[in-house]
């Protein structure tokens, strides 16, 4: 029996068949515990206590262990053990150093959880439960090893603990939802009060508005009627509605309409018989399909088998939730099952249920995460909405790819670059799409960094999730070497610290490296973590040139170092005067290293001193190239951007021949073009680029990054 909504009616899932894939451990578990305990020399106060354990896969075994000081966890603390062969051979140490707390708590369990619901309001239904944990209080260090000029990378970032904390974490449930309270458990300050909840996305298939007509899982002999929605080979995954007791029912094993909702179906009583329209069922055909997918994949790739891991225990998912979002909650105490709350968007409109792959799959990872991951729902979330971005990405390409109808146990990429968003199949209303998160370039989103900054913390999570989103995009398909991004989507990837580009690992290395980073190796949501543990893996998986792709797809986002990396391109400063074409500063290309795309490169550094100032360079390129240029603006004046525009010399004329409108002075922060389309000839040919104050205030320094191929 699985209680499906707190305080209400039981569904009985007699007779489920449970797929559970378990491997042997490679040697017994208290072995491996005693080797990880002399490589970590803890003092006699401190221990580390299993808390999972990877199955083996490639006869490498990861074992992750949870920190306790005189028995009580701590939060930050843990440590990961690599076995290989049955023999522990690296030991990653994260444990928290130089704890000296007394954990004995002078203010009560109780008093807590009575001030935690006086907090939270007159609720019938709200419960609490309360755990003893260790956190620390942190000061963040910069220090600078790079020029001023250039971002903080976050190896210039360091953390320094200025105490521990004895704390109370207060878990107030109310229904489907929950508020997490953090109480000094020798003071009884209360430190924090959060939402442990995810926020975002959601849709899903008898007959789905997103998966079509197919055959779902469901049992038979309900309470409500002759069939009901529960998924019996995953582990008994129950779908309902929001805030109503059963799930979906049929007395004629038929489920959903195919279209997108047309009211409200939440708050229905016991066996609604809304539940048995198609219409309102048709968000929860999705969600099973959806759901089923992401549970397959995380099953027959990383070899766990839902929230439990061994498929024992199913997710409860509840559709119809009213509100443009989609969420994941935690279990809260003994009061409710963790569980996904599914939104039905702007209904009224025409939009569309959130119960697609990439959302269903974002919310299932959460779960993975909370369960085997990094998702630490006390501290500074910066990377876990990404995590669960990529965990998206991964299910929609699982399916389109064919892995999911073969139980496939790699993941292959279809080239399709709109698999790498997530939540823009969601429509907004009957003709838009929602909004969607990118893996490529995730400022697309008008608030995701591309990259690492100090102070990248102080963002909502889902925006400072961007950099890891955009560190696992490079790793799976690589980086390109096009400075002019925004021409093509394939571009969009391009980044300054990677001026040749970067050559991926494919999706089936890259999410391997993906499921072993985020749910067999990091302790903590830290980008720092992230890099060492991918790289560690990459070496461990797949040798030494893989673990430099991956050094290299965390220094593409401002984290850490390249290493082995190709000398940038050469940077020509502008030779003054050079305000004319007869006197233009002669610059010319550098061909592409061996193994990276092939592409010519080249940097122009120069200055605008004044508003009616212009710069000329002048080289040689065939017509028959694409020719990019980007500008970049180090303090540009108060308004404003420089601009560029591209001249070739026709030679049958001798005279010069702007790209564009000839009519037309301006041009853009952005060169992208086709030179074959204003230029004659297959020989190399004569350019100019000029470069010329964008508005009446605008000069000062700048660089100009070009490629040809």
């Amino acid at each position: 029996m699985r209680t499906f909504k707190i305080a209400t009616i039981a569904i009985a899932l007699a007779g489920c068949a449970i797929d559970n894939d378990t491997s042997e451990p490679t040697a017994p578990t208290d072995q491996i515990t005693e080797a990880v305990h002399d490589k970590l020399a803890l003092p006699a106060n401190v221990d580390v206590v299993q808390r999972h354990r990877m199955p083996v896969t490639d006869k490498i075994d990861h074992v992750r262990y949870r920190q306790t000081y005189r028995g009580v966890p701590v939060l930050h603390g843990g440590a990961t053990a690599v076995v290989e062969n049955g023999a522990v051979t690296k030991v990653l140490d994260h444990t928290d150093k130089d704890i000296d707390l007394d954990v004995t708590p002078t203010v009560s369990k109780e008093d807590v959880i009575q001030r935690a619901l006086a907090d939270h309001g007159v609720d019938a239904d709200a419960r609490a439960s309360a755990e003893l944990v260790i956190d620390r209080d942190q000061q963040k260090l910069v220090h600078r090893t790079r020029p001023d000029a250039a971002p903080v990378n976050r190896d210039e970032v360091s953390y320094a603990t200025t105490r521990h904390v004895l704390t109370w974490q207060v878990y107030v449930s109310y229904g489907h939802e929950a508020m997490l309270y953090i109480y000094d458990a020798h003071t009884g300050e209360l430190r924090a009060k959060r939402d442990p909840g995810s926020h975002d996305n959601t849709t899903a298939t008898g007959v789905g508005f997103y998966s079509g007509t197919r055959q779902i899982n469901v049992m038979s002999n309900g309470a409500c009627g002759n069939f009901y929605m529960s998924d019996w080979r995953r582990g008994g995954t129950n779908i309902g509605v929001y805030d109503t007791p059963t799930t979906f029912f049929s007395n004629d094993a038929k489920f959903g309409d195919g279209a997108v909702p047309t009211r409200d179906y939440s708050e229905g009583g016991v066996c609604d018989p809304r539940e048995t329209w198609g219409n309102d069922q048709t968000a929860g055909v999705d969600a099973e399909v959806s759901h089923a997918i992401a549970w397959d994949m995380f099953k027959n790739v990383a070899g766990l088998a839902g929230w439990s891991g061994d498929g024992s225990e199913g997710t409860d998912i509840f559709t119809h939730w009213q509100a443009d979002d989609s969420t994941y909650y935690p279990s809260v105490g003994p009061f409710s099952h963790e569980h996904i709350n599914l939104g039905d968007g702007n209904w009224q409109a025409g939009g569309s249920s959130h119960t697609s792959m990439s959302v269903v799959g974002h919310e299932f990872t959460h779960g993975m995460d909370r369960n085997f991951g990094t998702l630490a729902i006390t501290g500074p979330n910066v990377m876990s909405e990404g995590i669960a971005d990529i965990g998206g990405v991964l299910t929609q390409i699982y399916k389109r790819d064919g892995g999911w109808g073969n139980s496939a146990s790699r993941i292959t990429d279809t080239g399709d670059l709109d698999d790498f968003t997530v939540f823009g199949e969601i429509l907004s209303d009957a003709t838009h799409h929602h909004g969607r998160r990118f893996l490529s370039r995730p400022s697309l989103d008008g608030s995701s960094p591309d990259s690492y900054f100090d102070g990248i913390e102080d963002l909502e999570p889902h925006s400072s999730s961007g950099p890891i989103r955009r560190a696992f995009y490079y790793i799976m398909k690589g980086a390109s070497a096009h400075d002019d991004w925004d021409a093509q989507t394939a571009w969009n990837s391009n980044t300054v610290f990677l001026p040749w580009g970067l050559p991926g690992l494919g999706v089936d290395k890259g999410s391997q490296i993906y499921f072993d980073t985020f749910f067999s190796c990091m302790d903590d949501s830290d980008f720092d973590q992230a890099r060492t543990c991918a790289s560690l893996i990459a070496l461990e998986l797949f040798g030494p040139d893989a673990q430099t792709t991956v050094d290299n797809a965390f220094a593409g986002v401002n984290v850490g170092n390249r290493v082995s990396y190709p000398r940038a391109p050469t940077a020509f400063a502008e030779v003054e005067p050079n305000e004319s074409n007869g006197i233009a500063t002669p610059v010319n290309w550098d061909a592409a290293p061996d193994g990276f795309e092939n592409v010519f490169k080249m940097s122009l550094v120069g200055a605008i001193g004044s508003p009616s100032d212009v710069d000329e360079y002048k080289f040689h390129a065939k017509c028959g190239r694409h020719i990019g240029a980007q500008v970049t603006a180090v303090a540009f004046g108060n308004i404003g951007m420089p601009t560029m525009r591209l001249f070739w010399l026709d030679p049958s004329r001798n005279v010069w021949v702007a790209e564009g409108s000839a009519s037309d002075p301006s041009a853009n922060d952005t060169l992208s073009v086709d030179a074959q389309g204003f230029c004659t000839g297959t020989d190399e040919q004569q350019f100019i680029l000029k470069v010329t104050s964008g508005s009446a205030n605008a000069f000062g320094p700048y660089v100009v990054n070009m490629d040809a191929e």
